[in-house]
């Protein structure tokens, strides 16, 4: 028995296009993240050389291209219960009908929308706000 299902801004596999950008667009996509994991990199960790951060960004760039690939396999299995959906309303698809969307896969669905992107959802400046939501549900 599940007595708690919270999804991160996250939504079915089936419903998504995993053909993925452009090879342009992804090339450019690959340059525009790993410039911003270098200037992190060179922020936090002054001890890696230039080749062990290149070496880490081509694990980060491995590791999401096997995620997509399995996700573009995923089956979601339907959940006769509740769920508590937490959406990044800045990186939501526009005309996206989040109710439409989980209706084949979840009895109930409350939705609570934050004011980031997705890969911020987590951020500490999110988490001030989603952090007692999430203990409210709990």
């Amino acid at each position: 028995m599940v007595s708690f299902l919270g999804l991160l801004d996250t939504y079915p596999p089936e419903g998504q296009d995993w053909s993925g950008p452009t090879d342009d667009e992804a090339q450019e996509e690959v340059r525009r993240e790993q410039a911003q994991f270098m200037v992190v990199a060179e922020e936090s960790a002054d001890d890696y050389a230039e080749q062990e951060k290149q070496e880490m960004f081509g694990h980060i760039v491995a590791n999401y291209q096997d995620a997509v690939r399995l996700l573009s396999q995923g089956k979601t299995p339907a959940f006769n219960g509740k769920a508590e959906l937490f959406v990044a309303t800045r990186t939501l698809p526009k005309g996206m009908d989040i109710q439409q969307t989980w209706a084949p896969y979840i009895h109930e669905l409350q939705e609570h929308h934050f004011d980031c992107s997705h890969e911020d959802i987590l951020s500490p400046e999110s988490l001030e706000t989603l952090g007692p939501i999430l203990v409210n549900c709990l």
